[in-house]
């Protein structure tokens, strides 16, 4: 349900505009002048605002500016109704940042249809405004280097290694698979490499040669799909006979 803030200081007024739209389904709240409709307005945040130009304490005008000089409400669709609607003072609405006008006296339809105006093109502006925001969102992600995606081979091949060898691998190869991982091998020459140069769809096998039985060996199956080739190092080389695959 649209929220709709009517400000005006004649009564009458208000509780004729507020019936009638409450009458279109629309939820109403009042106010008797400009002061008060901006503290309702930033409390409130409704959909809409009516205001009336000619009021006492806080006009219109003075109204409008400082609901668009709020970042709260600078942008709720705001109406101005006025009895006095000529160029200068419509300009001076405009220039302010009012939506549209509604001379007075107004009749119930020319009300309705200044009000489905403004919601409807506040409603198309949102959606186009998320729809960027999205259309962001997906170019970003694919816009994310392919370096920043590759360490995760070596993470996953060492996730293998501790889900099936965690009882029997040493305290200090499983530092040395934690400070390789978190190190992501920015600079320095990888102290091993894969036995061949898998895909990233592909199964490859680790040899381990230093463990506990040398000829035991471990399968990784990376879960993405890419057929990319994994990037090979320029300075292949190996630690203490082991050969496991990093990048």
């Amino acid at each position: 349900m649209k929220k709709i803030l009517v400000i005006d200081d004649e009564e009458w007024l208000r509780e004729m505009v507020h019936l009638a739209l409450s009458q279109k389904g629309y939820e109403v709240i009042e106010a008797g002048n400009g002061s008060v409709g901006v503290e309702v307005a930033r409390r409130d945040l409704p959909d809409l605002i009516l205001c009336d130009v000619n009021m006492e304490k806080m006009d219109g005008y003075r109204t409008l500016s400082s609901m668009r000089s709020e970042p709260v409400t600078a942008s709720i669709p705001f109406i101005l109704m006025t009895g006095l609607a000529d160029n200068a003072g419509m300009r001076h609405g405009m220039e302010l940042g009012a939506d549209d006008y509604l001379p007075k006296p107004f009749t119930i339809e020319a009300l309705y249809a200044a009000v489905e105006a403004r919601l409807k093109k506040a409603t198309a502006i949102r959606q186009e405004a998320e729809k960027k925001l999205a259309d962001l969102r997906d170019n970003i992600s694919l816009m994310l280097p392919h370096e920043m995606r590759t360490p995760l081979n070596g993470i996953l091949a060492f996730g293998q290694i501790l889900a099936n060898e965690a009882v029997t691998l040493p305290p200090e190869e499983v530092a040395d698979m934690g400070r390789h991982s978190a190190k992501s091998w920015p600079t320095k020459p990888p102290r091993c490499r894969p036995k061949k140069s898998p895909t990233w769809a592909e199964p490859f096998t680790i040899q381990a040669s230093g463990w506990n039985d040398p000829s035991r060996t471990f399968s990784s199956t990376p879960n993405w799909s890419s057929s990319e080739p994994i990037p090979k190092r320029s300075t292949p080389c190996a630690s203490n006979g082991r050969i496991l695959p990093l990048r």
